[in-house]
């Protein structure tokens, strides 16, 4: 019986060295050693890949070397770590803001920047929050919002019902939506929501009116 080569602690593979015996083991009982590559990889790797060269590395040898390499906004600047799975992270400059950042290549190819506007995206939703109007917990610029894209009539909250060809009006107020009726004339359903605007709108937006008033 051929005798396996002994592996200890510190003993070195190619790239690998090996820092510690794991307690797991492969089908044929072939032991398992916790080894460490010269990128920084760490992995669990069996006795007899070890010992007969056939595995020398984790990989990084023949990773892309992206130093100085532009991918969108981020600038590849050097690697900083490998994953588990042998993937290497790098440290970009944002061109865009001058922020550094780590980056996985497929991460940068994907997303192409250090993250910045989403940040901006954030700040500017915060204080356009901040400058909301509300009134008995209503909003005040949400009573005079546009139309939907997909409005067809030319009428806020008036739309056809194709199938029981006629034009329907509706509101929406404080989340609810409102039934105003079906009409033979497109002009009957504008009329319809009109009148309900000024029921249901027209209070909070003379209340808005009177707090201006008050604040001057």
């Amino acid at each position: 019986m051929k005798k396996l080569k002994e592996v200890n602690i510190g003993d070195k593979f190619g790239s690998w060295t090996e820092i510690s015996e794991s307690d797991k083991t492969d089908s044929s009982h072939n032991k398992y050693y916790t080894c460490k590559c010269e990128c920084g990889t760490i992995r669990e790797i069996v006795r007899n890949k070890l010992t007969s060269g056939h595995t020398k590395s984790c990989g990084c040898k023949r990773k892309k070397d992206m130093t100085g390499k532009v991918v969108k906004d981020l600038l590849f600047i050097e690697p900083v770590r490998a994953e588990t799975s042998g993937r290497m992270v790098w440290k970009c400059k944002c061109l865009k803001c001058g922020r550094y950042c780590e980056r996985l290549i497929s991460r940068a190819r994907d997303v192409g920047t250090c993250g910045h506007h989403n940040q901006e995206n954030g700040r500017t939703l915060k204080e356009n929050t901040k400058k909301l109007i509300r009134v008995e917990n209503t909003c005040v610029q949400s009573l005079a919002q546009r139309m939907s894209k997909n409005n067809t009539s030319g009428i806020k909250g008036v739309s056809w019902d194709k199938q029981r060809g006629m034009w329907k009006a509706q509101i929406t107020f404080k989340g609810k939506n409102y039934y105003l009726g079906r009409y033979d004339k497109k002009e009957e359903a504008a009329a319809a929501r009109k009148e309900a605007e000024k029921e249901v709108f027209w209070p909070i937006i003379k209340k808005y009116g009177k707090k201006q008033e008050e604040a001057r």
